[in-house]
């Protein structure tokens, strides 16, 4: 697949499968993710960081992620708002009228001691549907609503 395919206006192939790994049914869910859900996040919030789409197995693995991670099937994305906090980012979309299947403010602590901090956003395609969490540390997911 090439990368410079594009999913919606403003999102291509290329940031959503960073390596080059999705199979076609990966690109027709990452299209779908990117109109449906990603899309209408960037026309309210403007520029968007994709820190993770798409992952192979292995690189799931590797990253640490979920057995059951939706990045597998390319049903989800991590994004850091380039003009906005996460936090303000995650709460909108847990009230907007965007179909996400699950939105997670997460956080991390880094080696040097910053915070990173980012949302995860999936769509609906596999049954979850309005799923509002928070984690503020790996492996812990707290409900939000």
């Amino acid at each position: 697949m090439g990368g410079g395919v594009r999913l919606s206006r403003n999102f291509t192939l290329a940031e959503m499968d960073r390596h080059g790994e999705a199979e076609p049914h990966h690109v027709e869910a990452l299209r779908a993710l990117a109109l449906d859900v990603l899309q209408p996040i960037r026309e309210r919030w403007g520029s968007l960081t994709v820190t993770s789409g798409f992952r192979s197995a292995a690189r799931n693995a590797a990253s640490g992620g979920s057995p059951t991670s939706q990045h597998l099937l390319g049903l989800a994305a991590d994004l850091v708002p380039v003009q906005a906090d996460p936090i303000d980012v995650w709460c909108w979309i847990a009230s907007s009228a965007v179909p996400f299947g699950q939105v997670i403010y997460e956080e991390r602590r880094r080696p040097d001691g910053s915070l990173a901090r980012w949302v995860h956003v999936s769509s609906a395609a596999d049954g979850i549907r309005g799923q509002v969490l928070r984690s503020p540390t790996k492996g812990v997911y707290l409900r939000a609503r």
